[in-house]
């Protein structure tokens, strides 16, 4: 699939988010086309839609390239965060590096010089169309029976329609100097070396021609570098295959011109990239949804869409909301179970901390005193966020903490996240969820908070025994030992 190659200005950073305001920012997950998404939780949800195949129109990729240079008299060169390059897919590996350099070596008298060449891609509208697509049927069905907080229950408020990728290319070069002076005439022809590779590839048709590679003489040729300049680089949303051989495999700038060449046939594939966008569209707008709101008798004013989407919208986060509880409430029983196993030959061994804090295999633990008790969570002390034994935390979850969240849990249920439901499924298109008294007090919708037995549809705010207690099973739950023991003091 041939991709249509733009080049973007000095301005595109604010041409682009213009053009691209529907994306929302994604990270860490790969987003797939169809599925439903919340917008409010983050959460990618089932593909409730049968996508064809044959109807993703080509994307679009634009690229964009600028420097940064860095000079200073003292200290360190790792103040990147007034310039463009803040907002870069390889910020921080750019301080990590830049942090670590002297700005002034005193011992050879001399200056660091550092220029920073940054190569960005993106691409845009990698699409479903949604005229080829329909509901899946165990969708319809949901909606058939008019239960439509069901259907965003398992759909999502709203799905994916468009997906953004990035990629990029940071390279650092590093030469000294005996002042702060850049060296006459090098910068500049580094800079020209460099734009001029970058361009040609851009002009040329990937698919049709391929990219030779071969830049000929170079301006920086005439300059001696060999001994003085450092080259270091990173790519990110590239995958590695394909630039392991040849001219790449140096830190030498025909070896970053190599990999620039590769980065533009790399993101000629509509595949590449890393996601760094999705476009979420609510179901109001999918032809086949509206047909089947035409069937129910429903009719789609436009106040009634902002009603249902906003419903929605709460409902997902409500849904998730519930998840935590759950989540919560199963890590404390596998906990209980795993400690209970653990405890008759395993009391003092430590436990592994998955909130990663680091157990030095050559340090000493004393094993601090047992307790039952469930005060106000002074009992949980700083340590014991860090490194606990087996015996240590059976106690603290056998004490009444445990009862006392497990109620609390099922008071949430029957006493808030029921009723609640049940109205947002009565007032439908009607009004908003705010209107509802079931649903209006927002202290609920955190998973630590504490329901009010004496009044429905209220909560509290967490207090600090929760919270604490929380932060432990957080910490250890489920259980992992470590080959340490703490010793009795």
């Amino acid at each position: 699939m041939n991709s249509q190659l733009l080049k973007t200005l000095s301005f595109s950073c604010f041409f682009l988010q213009h053009v691209s305001a529907h994306f929302a920012k994604i990270t860490d997950v790969e987003a797939s086309l169809g599925r439903g998404y919340s917008k409010t939780t983050g959460i990618q949800y089932p593909v409730c839609q049968t996508l064809w195949l044959g109807s993703f129109p080509s994307p679009t990729l634009t690229y964009d390239y600028y420097w940064t240079s860095l000079s200073s008299t003292t200290g360190t060169n790792d103040d990147l965060s007034s310039t463009k390059i803040s907002s870069s897919l390889a910020y921080n590996w750019l301080r990590q590096e830049i942090s670590g350099d002297k700005a002034y070596d005193e011992a050879n008298n001399a200056f660091t010089q550092q220029l920073i060449f940054t190569l960005s891609f993106e691409q845009i509208g990698v699409t479903n169309d949604e005229a080829g697509t329909t509901l899946k049927d165990e969708a319809k069905a949901v909606l058939q029976r008019g239960n439509l907080m069901s259907f965003f229950s398992a759909c999502g408020p709203g799905y994916i329609r468009s997906v953004k990728k990035s990629a990029e290319l940071a390279v650092i070069f590093s030469w000294p100097t005996l002042d702060e002076q850049n060296i006459s005439g090098f910068f500049g022809s580094l800079m020209t070396d460099i734009e001029s590779a970058v361009q040609d590839n851009a002009e040329t048709d990937i698919a049709e021609d391929g990219l030779s590679g071969d830049y000929g003489a170079l301006l920086v040729d005439k300059y001696s570098i060999e001994n003085w300049l450092t080259i270091r680089m990173t790519v990110i949303g590239i995958a590695p295959s394909g630039y392991s051989t040849g001219d790449m495999t140096a830190l030498t700038i025909r070896g970053v011109l190599s990999i620039s060449k590769h980065v533009f046939e790399y993101m000629s594939d509509d595949a590449a990239g890393t996601t760094t966008g999705v476009e979420v569209v609510p179901w109001t707008e999918n032809p086949d949804f509206r047909k089947e709101m035409i069937d129910l008798n429903l009719n789609l004013s436009p106040i009634a869409e902002y009603y249902m989407m906003a419903n929605a919208e709460f409902i997902c986060g409500l849904d998730e909301v519930a998840r935590k509880w759950a989540d919560t409430f199963e890590k404390i029983m596998k906990c209980k179970r795993g400690l209970a196993v653990e405890f008759t030959s395993n009391q003092n061994v430590l436990l592994s901390n998955q909130l990663d804090y680091y157990i030095d295999p050559s340090g000493a633990y004393t094993c601090a005193a047992t307790s039952t008790a469930f005060n106000d969570g002074t009992e949980i002390k700083d340590n014991d966020l860090k490194f606990i034994h087996v015996q240590r935390l059976k106690d603290f979850l056998s004490n009444t903490f445990t009862t006392n969240y497990i109620a609390s849990y099922q008071l949430w249920v029957t006493h808030y996240y029921t009723p609640c439901v049940n109205k947002l499924n009565d007032i439908n298109l009607s009004s908003m969820w705010s209107s509802a008294p079931e649903c209006l007090d927002t202290k609920c919708l955190q998973y630590d908070s504490i329901p009010n037995a004496a009044q429905a549809f209220s909560c509290t705010q967490s207090n600090a025994p929760t919270g604490r207690y929380l932060q432990l099973i957080n910490s250890y739950c489920p259980i992992s030992l470590t080959n340490m023991k703490c010793t009795s003091s």
